[in-house]
């Protein structure tokens, strides 16, 4: 998708909650490094950047104490909602049922979302939070050099970055394969941001992180494994625009759905490996 405008943006990510959440477990080992490697339990104000249906905050809650602030923020209001209704099922209501005054509970867990822009943050005072954690957030913004200008900002002198963003590609099939796949059997997608740069280089992002003043910087590539094991998985948890734009020619679609399910297949019974996601991870301090 060629994305250039933040409305464009926050659409993007409002038509995403249903398919996004499907795929959002692939990613918890990464979360939980980064939330262990934080040490949120000694934080007294932690915000979080990019929260999408919310799928490491209720172990964020878990780690916190009680009277510790934390803010989960999301560009998306539909993502926002979601994970509300992730904290009330992880809290008492496993069934779907609804608290009659949410808020009031979030309340007693020191706990709320907001709408936020990653790249403004100017509702929020400077030298305030203990804690900034964003989770596969900045190779998606639009100026990530801009958005880590403003968590600089809202951190306090000493207080510690987490993030992490996609690293290698070659070792990233999890991401890469179906586009490939797609390209190979004659699609053709228009230009799009190249979510893979920024981790790419762990030495020029350390050194773009120096410049805006972070210090104590760790950086380390960590890989999981993804729950995909045939093509239709991999499709469901596309942006339902991209579904469309591969659905739109349906004599291709199936040609892709079975090369995807060949290259699939290979890599589970003759490699036996399953796809792989391959990640940078961060920690620095202000």
């Amino acid at each position: 998708m060629n994305i250039q405008f933040q409305d464009q943006l926050k659409t993007y990510w409002s038509n995403y909650v249903d398919n996004y959440s499907k795929i959002q477990g692939n990613q918890a080992s990464i979360g939980i490094t980064l939330i262990n490697m934080l040490d949120v339990s000694n934080a007294s104000r932690i915000f979080e950047s990019g929260c999408g249906p919310g799928l490491t905050i209720p172990t964020i809650l878990l780690d916190k104490q009680l009277n510790c602030e934390f803010v989960s923020t999301d560009l998306s209001e539909k993502m926002v909602e979601s994970s509300k209704q992730r904290v009330l099922n992880f809290l008492t209501f496993p069934n779907g049922q609804q608290e009659q005054d949410s808020e009031n509970l979030f309340k007693q867990i020191s706990w709320r979302a907001e709408v936020a822009n990653a790249e403004d943050l100017s509702q929020y005072s400077s030298d305030y939070f203990d804690i900034y954690y964003g989770g596969f957030i900045f190779h998606l913004v639009l100026n990530p050099i801009q958005a880590l200008k403003e968590a600089y900002r809202i951190l306090k002198p000493g207080g510690k970055i987490g993030f992490s963003v996609w690293g290698r590609r070659e070792i990233a099939d999890n991401y890469t394969l179906l586009r490939a796949t797609a390209t190979e059997i004659g699609y053709v997608f228009p230009k799009s941001h190249d979510s893979f740069q920024l981790g790419s280089d762990r030495a020029e992002l350390k050194q773009l992180l120096e410049s805006l003043g972070f210090q104590n910087i760790l950086l380390w590539y960590q890989n999981t494994a993804a729950n995909r094991f045939k093509a239709e998985q991999i499709i469901e948890g596309q942006n339902p625009g991209i579904i469309e734009f591969l659905q739109k020619d349906q004599d291709l679609y199936k040609q892709l759905l079975i090369r995807l399910d060949e290259k699939i297949q290979h890599k589970l019974t003759v490699l036996n490996e399953p796809l792989m996601q391959d990640c940078l991870l961060v920690i620095a301090q202000k």
